[in-house]
């Protein structure tokens, strides 16, 4: 019973970006948490997976020492973003915005990554993960996508090479310098925050010279309100409780 104590008193005391904080007359915030937790792929509705699986795999985390800057979550920041996590699920076709230069959006990546509504946990080759509040999904990420890929122009520095090995340009002259190699730049601003766009190609996709431009990564940094950043051990602990 104290565990469930625990964990319902964590999901009470979560921030609304977190989880949607309780209303008068309205379901209330434990309410959606525990639906969150009960109804994960690994759990399939079975009530016992409260304690056996979600609550033992978060308390028992790996807590192997690390060097990154980003702080352990606490055991309720754990349970609170561990049920924020909606399991919707995501189409695999990129989105295209007629632009100029036209551009297709690795879309089921960024939300896979950085969304609760969506994540599925792609932790491989990354340190950490950095999540967007619990409200944000497709049709948001995609204003956010527009409004900071027409910033390019004005902003700075560009990271990378274009695809003759040259430095990219921190204004692109041409669709060269945004189809190199792991090419992104960096604190784009949009709506008082700073952004993140990468134009990496995907394994096994090829962007000819002069073609569409490609967005493999796009997410706002851990400054924006309402953006955290969570180390990968903590990540994988709710992966762990969830999948």
């Amino acid at each position: 019973m104290g565990d469930l104590v625990t964990v319902m008193d964590a999901f009470d005391g979560a921030p609304d970006t977190i989880l949607e904080t309780s209303k008068p007359g309205e379901p209330n915030q434990p309410g959606k948490a525990f639906r969150n937790v009960v109804q994960a792929p690994g759990h399939a509705g079975d009530l016992d997976q409260l304690h056996a699986k979600f609550f033992t795999k978060l308390k028992t985390r790996s807590a192997a020492a690390h060097t990154s800057p980003v702080t352990r979550l606490t055991m309720d920041e754990l349970i609170q973003n561990a049920a924020s996590f909606e399991h919707e699920p995501c189409a695999a076709a990129p989105i295209s915005m007629n632009m100029p230069p036209p551009i297709d959006v690795h879309y089921e990546h960024i939300v896979q990554r950085h969304t609760r509504k969506q994540c599925a946990f792609l932790l491989a080759n990354s340190s950490k993960s950095t999540l967007y509040p619990r409200t944000i999904a497709g049709a948001e990420i995609q204003t956010q996508v527009k409004a900071v890929f027409a910033a390019i122009p004005k902003a700075g520095p560009a990271r990378g090479n274009r695809p003759d090995g040259t430095p990219m340009k921190d204004s692109p002259g041409d669709t060269n310098d945004l189809n190199g190699n792991y090419a992104s730049y960096e604190d784009l601003p949009y709506d008082g925050g700073a952004y993140k766009i990468g134009f990496n190609p995907a394994p096994g996709v090829t962007i000819p010279p002069g073609g569409a431009v490609y967005v493999a990564q796009f997410f706002p940094k851990d400054t924006n309100p309402g953006m955290l950043t969570i180390h990968k051990t903590d990540m994988q602990a709710m992966k762990d409780a969830l999948l």
